[in-house]
């Protein structure tokens, strides 16, 4: 509704609205059967558990098996950049090969 509505009742009493706020919070919980407390207290499902279990084991690794596989990783991106750049300058190569006999 809008603020300057002609049926909208003036606050007179902030806290006695914020009181009656809370019983129909209150009252609306108890209508559905839920409360604030129980929303927090949820369980977890098992896709989480295992998502978190395979995390510790990850962080259970010794820090210099971390330490290799990150080299390793960072190898492999080295070698696959030569490798596409070996390619792009082969291709080039031909391409520029190629156009004599083309034209």
């Amino acid at each position: 509704m809008p603020p300057n509505h002609p049926d909208l009742p003036l606050p007179n009493d902030t806290e006695g609205m914020i009181a009656k706020a809370k019983e129909m919070v209150e009252e609306a919980n108890r209508l559905q059967g839920t409360s604030s407390s129980s929303k927090r207290s949820s369980k977890r499902k098992a896709e989480e558990l295992e998502e978190d279990d395979e995390a510790d084991a990850a962080s259970e690794l010794q820090p210099s098996k971390r330490v290799r596989i990150e080299e390793m990783k960072d190898e492999l991106k080295i070698e696959k950049v030569k490798s596409r750049a070996l390619l792009g300058f082969t291709v080039t190569l031909a391409i520029g090969a190629l156009i004599p006999y083309v034209f």
